[in-house]
């Protein structure tokens, strides 16, 4: 798999990259659960100490209480990124990444008419003359059609928001047709164990590899892309989800349950070539322009029972986020604290092992990757011969609940 490093869990501290100020966004969506955790924007200072900057959310952290956060999706490409909360609040926030500020706030409309009051879906796209929105789908407030498998057209309705903060909150809800979600913009999921916010789509595959996502009422949206045949072999009955979909690459994460087979093939969009990614097995996948970003996980056996550096999970909730020993022993699966980078640009593989299950990659930007470990924000160059030595930027309690981060330039 290209180069494999290990980096070790102790190294110098330094100052945050020159080239531009680096942020952290402290948030734990909860669209599955009743607790209602808060979402901050945090800097990291040139001492190394983690500061905070702004409240976007607020939260409680109980289940029950009040704020709370539903959803969280980036644009690296649109430098932008927004916030969805908790009903029933309907306020969408948009933090622009240049500036580290919120420079858009509205309030949602009423559901369309005949649908459930709040969307079971999120999305953005990246839609010509409109440019970044944030998409809820809605589907129809009649349950019973819902559980019978009896829905048809018009049974479920898109509707998206502007992004783009020159445009009046009065102006920005439109609706979307179905398909242009073949523009779908998508960054994968961020967190460990389930904990963020999925920024993708589950897809379909025809026979001849064509992508498609399918509504309630049968209606079919077309990506325009065609996955060729022996990039993805052995998978005929495919599970699909696009993981990453911007301006540089295209990348779909495809499994035969019956076969036990996992793939990620990866478009170039630079010279339009696809190419088969590190085989995923059930891992986080998440995008950032030219690299993927996987977080491994393997079955929970007898021989296997958990995920790797216990002893350092927090065991209480907070108000930005849960017990992390509670939740990952309660995942299905085992994190082995380990890490793999692939660049679409050169088709290689790097490894970063953690010895932690609590892991992730949050970042890739300028050829540095950043990571964090527990409660430990890290940094690596990406060279030529592989990742240089590992830097530790930043050890503070609010890391644990970091799932995001962007520079400023």
């Amino acid at each position: 798999m290209g180069s494999r490093l290990f980096l070790a869990s102790v190294c110098a501290l330094v100052l945050p990259p020159a080239y531009g100020q680096l942020y952290l966004i402290q948030g734990s969506p909860t669209p599955q659960f009743n607790e209602r955790y808060q979402t901050n924007l945090l800097q990291v200072s040139q001492d190394g100490s983690v500061r905070g900057m702004s409240g976007i959310l607020p939260g409680d952290g109980l289940a029950g209480g009040t704020g709370g956060t539903e959803w969280i999706g980036l644009s690296y490409d649109h430098r932008k990124a927004v916030f969805v909360p908790k009903a029933p609040s309907r306020s969408i926030v948009v933090l622009d990444l240049d500036t580290a500020s919120v420079t858009k706030t509205c309030a949602s409309p009423p559901a369309p008419a005949g649908m459930s009051d709040f969307p079971f879906e999120q999305w953005f796209t990246d839609l010509p003359g409109k440019g970044l929105m944030y998409v809820e789908h809605y589907a129809t407030a009649d349950g019973g059609k819902l559980e019978r498998g009896r829905t048809g057209p018009g049974d479920d309705i898109i509707r998206g928001m502007v992004a783009d903060p020159s445009v009046a909150c009065a102006a920005s809800f439109v609706a979307i047709d179905p398909g242009d979600m073949k523009f779908l913009a998508a960054t994968g999921q961020a967190g460990i164990a389930g904990l963020g916010s999925r920024s993708g789509m589950d897809v379909g595959l025809d026979k001849d590899g064509s992508i498609w996502h399918a509504f309630l009422g049968g209606e079919r949206a077309y990506f325009g892309y065609r996955i060729p045949e022996g990039v993805m072999s052995d998978v005929s009955r495919p599970i699909a989800t696009v993981v990453l979909n911007d301006r540089e690459a295209l990348a779909v994460v495809a499994a035969d349950p019956s076969k036990g087979r996992w793939h990620l093939p990866v478009l170039r969009k630079s010279d339009g070539t696809w190419h088969a990614g590190p085989e995923p097995g059930p891992a986080f996948v998440r995008g950032f322009g030219s690299f993927l970003a996987l977080t491994e996980t393997g079955p929970r056996t007898p021989q296997n029972p958990e995920s790797a550096g216990a002893a350092e999970w927090r065991k209480a909730g907070t108000a930005a986020g849960p017990s992390i020993d509670a939740w990952v022993r309660n995942f299905r699966d085992v994190l082995p604290g380990k890490l793999d980078l692939y660049s679409v640009t050169t088709d290689r593989t790097y490894s970063i092992t953690t010895n932690q299950g609590d892991s992730e990659v949050l970042l890739v930007d300028n050829n540095t990757v950043y990571y964090r470990v527990s409660d430990r924000l890290y940094s690596a160059a990406i060279g030529k011969d592989g990742l240089e030595p590992a830097n530790l930027l930043a050890t503070s309690e609010s890391i644990r609940d970091v799932h995001w981060a962007f520079v400023k330039h």
